[in-house]
């Protein structure tokens, strides 16, 4: 068997016991501190840790599913922006979305963003998404009070798809949505 090969059974292992969120921590933590003691390859470094947090994330997911990680972003008195990307059941960029979203509330940002990641599923025909964000408050709300005002798009869009997951990760495993936020 091939090193990668092994390396990543012995990674399935660690993510099963360890749990996700707390091994994709270590991945991060290990490689930021690499990344500072070695500035010649730090931006390689720091490219291989967010892909290796996605696919730690990716690996949790059911199979056959469709995972997404969207961010929004508001400046103080500025426009709002959003990020995600959006990946298929073979781990394949599917879509990366990153544009502006006028001038609204982060919180308003952060809808927009989930919404833009269910309009990609809809018009693609996906059936199961699982989408990760680091906004909590939006999971929450989505769990808890589905019927508010503020998700009447995220449910429609939702009701077209068989099965749609809502997961909080924490802000730093979610930087690739949030850099695709902070580049419109």
């Amino acid at each position: 068997m091939k090193p990668e090969a092994v390396a990543l059974q012995a990674l399935h292992r660690l993510r099963r016991s360890l749990g996700t969120t707390t091994l994709a921590e270590r991945v991060r933590q290990r490689a930021t501190a690499l990344a500072r003691r070695n500035h010649s390859a730090s931006a390689r470094i720091l490219a291989v840790r967010d892909a290796l947090v996605e696919a730690l994330y990716r690996d949790a997911s059911p199979k056959g599913w469709f995972d997404a990680w969207c961010d929004g972003s508001a400046k103080p008195d500025g426009p709002a922006s959003i990020g995600a990307l959006v990946l298929g059941p073979d781990s394949r960029v599917v879509a990366r979305i990153s544009r502006a979203a006028g001038h609204i509330s982060p919180f308003e940002a952060e809808i927009a963003a989930l919404e833009a990641v269910l309009e990609v599923a809809v018009k693609r025909d996906f059936r199961h998404m699982r989408v990760h964000t680091d906004c909590r408050a939006l999971v929450e709300l989505w769990r808890t009070h589905r019927a508010d005002p503020r998700l009447a798009r995220v449910r429609t869009l939702a009701h077209r798809l068989e099965r749609l997951e809502l997961r909080a990760v924490p802000r730093l495993h979610n930087q690739p949505a949030h850099r695709l936020a902070r580049e419109s």
